[in-house]
């Protein structure tokens, strides 16, 4: 795919390249097959159209011309028994791009642990893949369109700003935004991140309910109390008794 746009970026002390394609079948994939050419991380590489993209458990994320798909490649130390919470650094990144976009407009919060909602509303989802040296943080946000036919319900930023939103300069926010947390997590993990994350967090002290299973048949509910240090989701039941969830889908109970 030809170019369409290629900047530089500062990630930190590292520059981080960003390379902008017309259309691609996924950036993750993408990504990888740079990877494989020789391209040495951290870059990142984005979409205006991407063909083929994948959600987490494997759920098909499509985006049509006018969207953002961007995937950062970032070296990776495979091991951290935290890893699992730079799913929650990127939401955090993710709605703090977003809300800097639509501003008093609407409500932008996080649905743990890492989808980001404008309004209740699901605007962005990330995919994180990871090998022995590198991570892959793909991320779709419904910029000009947004998915029909689903059971969630779902937005763009056209619903709610008026003016073109240019594909690159949403790209670039977001690597901005996202570089100063990826590197403070390298250095000191997650647990100085909590409360700001806690702070964006969707049904936070609102009556919650989480899937036990993938096929989401068991489920329990609570009082969402934010997450704690680790990353996971804490829910308080009637009698006061907490419970810490490392996985599962939320929704309001």
């Amino acid at each position: 795919m030809p170019h369409f746009h290629g900047s530089r970026l500062m990630e930190g002390s590292r520059s981080l390249d960003l390379i902008i394609l017309d259309e691609v079948d996924s950036t993750n994939d993408e990504a990888r097959r740079m990877i494989s050419a020789g391209r040495v991380p951290a870059f990142a590489v984005a979409a205006r159209r991407q063909t083929a993209g994948r959600g987490r458990r494997q759920r098909v994320w499509i985006a049509p011309a006018g969207n953002l798909s961007l995937t950062i490649a970032a070296p990776w130390r495979p091991g951290r028994t935290d890893g699992s919470t730079v799913a929650l650094v990127t939401g955090l990144a993710v709605q703090r791009t977003i809300a800097a976009v639509v501003g008093e407009r609407a409500k932008v919060a996080i649905k743990w642990p890492n989808d980001v909602l404008v309004d209740g509303a699901k605007i962005s989802g990330t995919l994180i893949e990871a090998s022995e040296a590198t991570l892959l943080v793909g991320t779709g946000i419904n910029i000009a369109s947004r998915p029909e036919g689903v059971s969630y319900p779902t937005a763009c930023l056209q619903d709610v700003v008026v003016g073109p939103i240019d594909v690159s300069v949403l790209a670039n926010a977001l690597i901005s935004h996202w570089g100063p947390l990826y590197e403070a997590w390298q250095t000191h993990g997650f647990a100085p991140l909590q409360q700001i994350y806690n702070a964006s967090l969707q049904l936070i002290g609102q009556p919650t309910r989480i899937s036990l299973d993938r096929d989401k048949r068991e489920w329990t509910s609570g009082i969402c109390r934010g997450v704690d240090p680790t990353g996971y989701l804490i829910l308080e039941d009637e009698v006061g008794r907490r419970v810490a969830h490392a996985a599962g889908d939320v929704e309001p109970a």
